[in-house]
């Protein structure tokens, strides 16, 4: 991640994720992950806006919920080995993928990470 950018985080971001994302860009209608991927982030949007989704037999889309700047989305994933649904950019977005690993173990680990969580 950008030095710049680490300057331009939340400031409700615990000190112990500012090291740890990293800036990903999305076009409009890019898919972050699909149903089914193996779980590798959770995802903070800095600015643009991605939806969750889920498709019906008929190919309609289900919107789950809609994640705008400053928003983390994918937390459930963290309890999962896959994404149970689809990520998708509503509009052209910047994120920051926090590993999900990691997370994980600071979740177990660092009492003041897992309270601000």
């Amino acid at each position: 991640m950008a030095r710049e950018t680490l300057a331009n985080l939340p400031a409700y971001l615990p000190a112990a994720l500012r090291t740890l994302g990293r800036q990903i860009t999305c076009p409009k209608e890019g898919w972050v992950f699909r149903k089914g991927d193996p779980v590798q982030a959770v995802f903070l949007v800095l600015n643009g806006e991605v939806r969750l989704s889920r498709f019906a037999k008929d190919g309609s889309e289900i919107a789950l919920h809609r994640a705008g700047g400053g928003e983390f989305f994918a937390e459930a994933a963290l309890n999962a080995p896959r994404y149970h649904c689809n990520a998708i950019a509503s509009q052209a977005s910047t994120l920051l993928a926090f590993p999900a690993g990691k997370i994980r173990e600071l979740l177990a680990k660092d009492p003041e990470f897992a309270q601000q969580w």
